[in-house]
């Protein structure tokens, strides 16, 4: 591995890790800067940004992965996991959490 692919190993895992600190503690994680400084960049996939939406608009609500659990027809635990960055993502419980904070997903091309 070259010393940037592993610095970008080492930096896409800190990422991940400041996510569920910041979740775990019902903190709003900051977004990514439109333009990125430097040669090495931390990038999350489509689903892990979806995720990170969701929990910020779960932290914006002040709602917990309790209060959506009766709603969602899921178990806290079961959301929790659904959440977590580094897990699979399922769109269909994203989509259910996301209609419990009276969101709906928009999305176009450019």
């Amino acid at each position: 591995m070259s010393g940037t692919s592993f610095s970008e190993a080492k930096l896409n895992a800190a990422l991940r890790e400041a996510v569920r600190e910041h979740a775990a503690s019902s903190r709003i994680i900051p977004l990514p800067r439109s333009k990125p400084r430097g040669e090495i960049t931390a990038r999350l996939s489509f689903g892990e940004s979806l995720k990170v939406m969701v929990l910020n608009e779960m932290v914006r609500k002040n709602v917990s992965y309790h209060a959506l659990s009766a709603s969602v027809g899921a178990s806290p635990d079961s959301i929790r996991r659904g959440l977590d960055i580094s897990g699979p993502t399922d769109l269909e419980l994203l989509e259910k959490i996301v209609g419990v904070l009276g969101r709906r997903w928009l999305a176009y091309i450019a």
